[in-house]
């Protein structure tokens, strides 16, 4: 999955009452929505990997790819 950052958020976050997309830090985003997420992804799904790429122009963040693949293995993980 690939997405800017403010396609990443309005996914995530949605918009206020007033119908405008909430935004956070790229930061906090990613730590507490993406993180959290991928996370509970493992839990759900222990034999698939999840990578999380954050797409940059210098220094500023403009988006996120995330890699999904499943594991083929006899290996209890």
């Amino acid at each position: 999955m690939k997405g800017s950052l403010d396609e990443w958020q309005s996914w995530f976050l949605g918009t206020d009452d007033d119908g405008k997309p909430k935004t956070w830090s790229a930061g906090r985003f990613r730590q507490r929505v993406l993180g959290v997420s991928i996370k509970e992804l493992g839990e759900l799904y222990p034999k698939t990997i999840f990578y999380l790429t954050t797409e940059k122009e210098g220094r500023k963040v403009v988006g996120y790819t995330l890699n999904i693949t499943p594991v083929r293995t006899a290996v209890n993980l």
